[in-house]
């Protein structure tokens, strides 16, 4: 059902009857003796090309003896990212007493390292995964039990279904999620248990006869995970299966599996981490990959396992980082860290993932079949590798008046395999492709009278295109008008702590296509930020100018944002 008509068929006391079954609770606090607190979060913005939004929330705690109550109202008309609300958004009691915990209302919670179960509230992202149900947690002597049930409503934006947009979801996900959860521990070593079923309602809009379909789906997930801690090191293993079936016609669709190990080394003032993952629950052919509408026997939202990803703060690698496919990949990931001098320590990560199989197409251009169990990633771009090496060394010099970072950053990423197809006297093979270095640089220098001064500057060389063999050779054809584009930002930020501070961004690139006049050519997004604090607990930023979009990436889940052009955005936060 579309968002729209889903909104308007909703009634009004409907939409209150959170808040009515919550008003005498929050009186019953009142009347007591009873503690609270809150935030305050409006933000606004009005912009040259529309990107206007007005975004409000309002989020409070009441606590009293064993009980506590949370909730948040939204007032958004539009949001930044997602839907319309006004009203109560969440809502949660809490009981704790003892051994014994409870929660109702909008919950959340994470299993082992999220391989199986990882529930988000992410609003940079339009992600929420939150159940509205119950979460009960007892803990025994060397034991804990955690039990969920409650139903997961969430939206996602996706151009198999009609209106997509950018900033607005278009497909609705609902699921009815029961599990639990046991975990132990002895002698050091944690051990844990857990399964969990879903049953989901799942809309195509066009099954086989061109008609849209709700799906009566059911998913189940068992898990197991076990952590050990030492001096020396830490390490971390988890196992997941899963299992779906249509219960319509009653036929099983398929199964999959996921593994991830972590291991922490720790060596005098140097430390050594080593992930692993292997993510096989579905592998889909090229043109299938991120479709979650068609194909739905696939890992689910409420799934949120370790990217095996280095998280950049740079501005320009963030806009093209590895997108994790939760379905179908393997990699690792190295990071070490540890001093070289005094005066700066030397970081180094490595990651690199592919998808399990090496695909090629048959004599019909159809996918051949994928069945190779690979433990480790390929290097082949017809298996979508992704390398990323990042450098880093940091210190402090002028007894600790200047900290500075410098780094280095080489990415590769095949975006998606488009043909791969050969036989003799005919040759075509064809990939989507990035390659970029990039150079970001950090420098704070604190000045007198609690001022400072902040620069920070990123400079980046990137590829962009396609890579084709047509029986001549590999040729790269960008999708610029010069093979190499040229990316730079520069932030020149003063402060005087702990009152407000002043930056000044220039965001640059050598190659971007003019719409109004049709041209390509550089272009800037030039932009001022002023933020204030007016006491300990209220905070006021103001931001004048462009902005450029692109990627936005939180945990191996990334949303497209708009450029913001020639406008401004009022940011308030009250805490209280």
């Amino acid at each position: 059902m579309e968002l729209k008509s889903r909104l308007q068929s909703l009634p009004d006391r409907m939409r209150l009857r959170p808040l009515l079954w919550s008003t005498p609770l929050c009186l019953s606090i009142v009347s007591g003796q009873a503690s609270f607190s809150g935030t305050l979060t409006s933000k606004y913005a009005e912009s040259a090309n529309d990107f206007n939004f007005s975004e409000h929330f309002l989020e409070g705690r009441a606590n009293l003896n064993q009980w506590s109550a949370w909730g948040q109202l939204e007032l958004s008309k539009p949001p930044e990212i997602g839907v319309n609300i006004s009203g109560l958004r969440k809502v949660r009691v809490e009981y704790f007493k003892d051994n014994l915990s409870l929660e109702i209302g909008d919950v959340y919670t994470i299993w082992g390292r999220g391989l199986l179960l990882n529930q988000v509230d992410d609003q940079a992202i339009d992600m929420d995964t939150g159940v509205r149900g119950l979460l009960l947690n007892y803990t025994g002597e060397n034991y804990s039990l955690n039990l969920i049930s409650g139903k997961m409503n969430s939206w996602k934006g996706s151009t198999m279904v009609n209106n997509f947009s950018d900033r607005v979801p278009n497909y609705e996900t609902d699921h009815l999620l029961t599990g639990a959860n046991l975990e132990t521990e002895q002698l050091g070593l944690r051990l844990g248990l857990s399964y969990l079923e879903s049953r989901e309602d799942h809309y195509i809009p066009y099954d086989k006869t061109g008609n849209p379909v709700n799906l009566d789906l059911r998913h189940r997930y068992a898990g197991t995970y076990a952590e050990f801690s030492h001096d020396l090191f830490d390490a971390f293993v988890e196992a997941v299966y899963r299992s779906a079936g249509d219960l319509g016609p009653g036929k099983y669709l398929s199964d999959g599996k996921g593994f991830y190990a972590g291991i922490g080394t720790y060596l005098g003032e140097w430390s050594a981490v080593i992930d692993y993952k292997n993510y096989d629950f579905k592998r889909l052919p090229p043109e299938k990959n991120f479709d979650f509408v068609n194909n739905y026997d696939i890992s689910l939202d409420f799934q949120r396992p370790p990217t095996g990803i280095y998280e950049h703060t740079s501005r320009l690698i963030g806009r093209i980082i590895h997108e994790l496919d939760p379905n179908d990949e393997v990699g690792t990931q190295i990071y070490i860290t540890g001093p070289v001098k005094d005066w700066f320590n030397l970081s180094i990560n490595h990651s690199r993932a592919s998808r399990h199989d090496i695909i090629s197409m048959n004599e019909d251009f159809k996918w051949n079949p994928q069945t190779n169990n690979r433990l480790i990633s390929s290097g082949s771009p017809f298996a979508d590798y992704f390398r990323d090496t990042f450098v880093q060394i940091e210190g402090a010099l002028f007894s600790d008046k200047l900290q500075y970072k410098l780094g280095w950053d080489k990415l590769e990423d095949v975006l998606s395999v488009i043909t791969n197809y050969s036989i003799p006297g005919f040759t075509t093979k064809s990939y989507d492709y990035v390659s970029a270095h990039t150079f970001p640089l950090d420098l704070n220098l604190h000045l007198p009278s609690r001022f400072s001064l902040q620069i920070k500057t990123e400079y980046q060389s990137i590829k962009k295109g396609y890579m084709n063999d047509f029986g001549e050779g590999w040729e790269f054809r960008s999708l610029y008008p010069v093979d190499t584009r040229y990316n730079a930002v520069v932030s020149i930020g003063v402060a005087r702590s702990p009152k407000w501070s002043v930056a000044f961004t220039l965001d640059r690139t050598s190659q971007e296509w003019d719409k109004d006049d049709w041209v390509w050519g550089p272009k800037e997004w030039r932009s001022l930020e002023i933020l204030y604090n007016l006491n300990e607990s209220t905070r006021l930023s103001v931001m004048s100018g462009s902005q450029q979009g692109g990627l936005l990436c939180s945990n191996g889940v990334c949303r497209y944002v708009q450029d913001f052009d020639d406008g401004y955005k009022v940011n308030l936060s009250w805490i209280f």
